[in-house]
């Protein structure tokens, strides 16, 4: 039996005919070369299986799916991987010469991490990604979140965990992969979050990746075309899936995590319900009250959203006047 690779790099795949080559050429020239590539394709209709078999490389392992959405296929990947470490790279994305090799270096030397997380490099201009205040990321090195940690700082550290995670395969097995249920906003959140709850996590400081913003597909936006400003974004946009089916999570957070968990979650009701009042949904926003009641102890942004509510004829009158003032 031949020995299975020290890494497989997972590539979820949809209609990325354009960008395909230009990803696998980026493992291919990986500094570290023990390594397979696993491809799933889920569902294309353009020519990406074509690009594919244009490559002769057989560590490129290629499967095949209807389509089930980009965390089915990353799940279909994790399986499939008989490596201990694994990376998830998107179709149009590209992995710089050091990815593998910094990161493993950095879980092999902490072995209590289950995951390296490094900085990237974003759109065309290649610009470093902006951390949120307060980010962990931006220290570098070993980092676990603390069970008294605030709601912000979770938000602080998801921003920064967002496509350039490395990590060790059973740990990602045992929280249950990515979500699933034909989701594609949130569902790599969803488990980066579960990830951020149970275990210590390393951030590098250099950029190992380079996250292309102009050709981005797999997100919900791009996707469809959406304007982020728009009030169709916002309308349209799904909940995120730590709000509509928040079960998982909750049954793999440690005891002393529970508190901060509930109070994240209820901070990311508040703000969709503010959200959604903007545009008119009320009935969503309702909703999220209900299910969420901790969100009222975020004082201030609770008392806009009750006076949203309370008062739903004015939400038009304020955004007219807004519109005016610009």
């Amino acid at each position: 039996m031949p020995q299975s690779p020290e890494v497989s790099i997972i590539i979820p795949l949809y209609n990325k005919a354009h960008t395909l080559a230009r990803a696998l050429r980026s493992v291919l020239r990986q500094n570290y070369q023990d390594f397979e590539i696993v491809v799933v394709d889920d569902g294309s209709t353009d020519d990406s299986v074509s690009v594919l078999r244009g490559f002769s490389d057989a560590r490129i392992r290629l499967l095949q799916q209807s389509n089930a959405g980009p965390g089915a296929a990353r799940n279909r990947g994790l399986r499939a991987s008989s490596s201990p470490f694994v990376a998830f790279l998107d179709a149009d994305d590209e992995l710089l010469p050091e990815f593998i090799e910094r990161n493993l270096t950095n879980l092999t030397l902490y072995q209590r991490c289950v995951a390296s997380i490094c900085q990237l490099l974003r759109g065309p201009d290649q610009r470093p990604r902006p951390h949120l205040p307060g980010s962990p990321a931006m220290r570098g090195g070993p980092w676990q979140l603390s069970p008294q940690a605030s709601p912000s700082t979770v938000l602080a550290a998801l921003s920064s965990m967002h496509i350039a995670a490395f990590c060790r395969r059973e740990a990602l097995l045992q929280l249950g992969g990515f979500y699933e249920n034909h989701c594609s906003f949130g569902e790599d959140t969803y488990l980066w979050l579960l990830l951020l709850l149970t275990h210590p996590i390393y951030w590098e400081a250099k950029p190992l990746l380079w996250y292309h913003t102009e050709d981005s597909g797999l997100n919900w936006y791009y996707s469809r075309g959406v304007d982020l400003a728009s009030e169709e974004a916002l309308l349209k946009r799904p909940l995120l899936p730590c709000l509509t089916d928040p079960a998982r999570l909750r049954s793999h957070c440690p005891a002393e995590y529970s508190s901060l968990l509930e109070h994240f979650l209820a901070r990311e009701a508040l703000l969709a319900s503010l959200s959604r009042t903007s545009c008119g949904d009320f009935a969503t926003a309702q909703k999220l009250r209900r299910v969420f009641p901790l969100m009222r102890t975020f004082r201030r942004d609770y008392a806009k959203l009750r006076i949203k509510l309370a008062l739903p004829w004015l939400v038009p009158l304020v955004r007219t006047v807004n519109m005016l003032l610009k």
